[in-house]
């Protein structure tokens, strides 16, 4: 397990550092992964009963590298409730040693929890919407264009301009930037983003900005123990979000590899509209294992609870699940 591997400025230039020695000629590697989940869970309300799920999804990808500065990956992912994507379609070219170039659709440039879940140190990525389809701040996939340069030793940085619209009829300009700082047990990643706004949806109404900024960071105590933290701020004309995540992963001591996580993460929202603020907090407790010693078969559970605030006068409710994953990757 992993944190999320593509926080730009990290991320970009680790896939391309091979490829700077490569010989000219074309080469391809597939990479891939299936996930498949259980999930029994509760809440607290009235009436409300003990439910039961299973999701499968899949991703199946192709890397390639043309001559010794160029490089490209193509993904699609699919699951069980029929929807199908194409999620990676990019071109990477190292101009300089220090200076590369992507273009293409990649993942969003922003945040610190893992897209695909081969990067996750819990089974779910966030239960309070700090990461994810509806996140507060990370946002959807990346079309457009990335700089990512070396400003100095153990220091990096990019800079986006892509369509931060979800949906393939708008069209959405935004601008993000990061700059990470790597240290020898770590590292601290400060980014930020402008949503310049989608079309107006009717007569009269005006675009939307967006503004976020975050920062997040990994540092590794002793060799078995690992913490990471996260703040996030988003203003969105008169509403405001900020979200906090803190987690530990602790490597045991046995002899088939495991780990175990815990997380916290809260959320919350002021809505100008109706002068409230809703909010949400969730921790989670995970045990992660590959019982074959290969780290790429996972057998995972996760237990977890969350407490929704809607701030309108109903009751606070908390809801609970027990989860177990399989996870297979090559």
């Amino acid at each position: 397990m992993r944190v999320r591997s593509l926080v730009p400025a990290l991320g970009l230039l680790a896939t391309l550092a091979p490829v700077a020695s490569a010989a000219d000629t074309p080469s391809i590697t597939p990479r891939g992964w299936v996930d498949a989940i259980g999930t029994i869970s509760d809440d607290d309300k009235d009436g409300t009963k003990t439910e039961a799920g299973f999701t499968a999804e899949g991703l199946l990808a192709v890397k390639w590298t043309v001559g010794a500065k160029v490089s490209g990956e193509v993904a699609i992912k699919a699951d069980t409730e029929g929807d199908e994507a194409l999620v990676l379609a990019y071109a990477d070219w190292a101009i300089t040693d220090k200076l590369t170039i992507r273009a293409g659709q990649s993942y969003g440039p922003l945040g610190y929890l893992a897209v695909e879940p081969t990067g996750l140190y819990t089974i779910n990525a966030s239960p309070v919407n700090i990461g994810g389809p509806e996140s507060i701040f990370y946002g959807p996939a990346a079309r457009g264009v990335t700089l990512t340069a070396v400003l100095a030793e153990k220091i990096t940085g990019s800079f986006s301009i892509f369509d931060g619209s979800s949906a393939d009829t708008d069209f959405d300009l935004a601008y993000a930037g990061d700059v990470v700082f790597t240290f020898d047990k770590g590292f601290v990643n400060v980014e930020g983003y402008y949503d310049v706004g989608a079309a107006p949806v009717g007569p009269g109404v005006e675009d939307e900005s967006v503004m976020g900024l975050g920062v997040n960071g990994e540092y590794k105590v002793t060799d078995p123990l690992k913490v990471g933290a996260e703040l996030v701020y988003k203003s969105a004309d008169e509403d405001t979000s900020i979200g906090f995540l803190a987690m530990a992963n602790y490597a045991l001591a046995t002899e088939t590899p495991m780990s175990v996580t815990g997380m916290l993460q809260y959320a919350q929202t002021d809505v100008d509209a109706t002068d409230t603020t809703p909010s949400d907090l969730s921790l989670q407790a995970a045990l992660l294992t590959n019982p074959t010693g290969s780290s790429n078969f996972g057998v995972n559970g996760e237990v977890g609870f969350k407490m929704s605030d809607a701030d309108d006068g109903s009751d606070e409710v908390t809801s609970y699940w027990i989860a177990g994953e399989f996870l297979l990757s090559f």
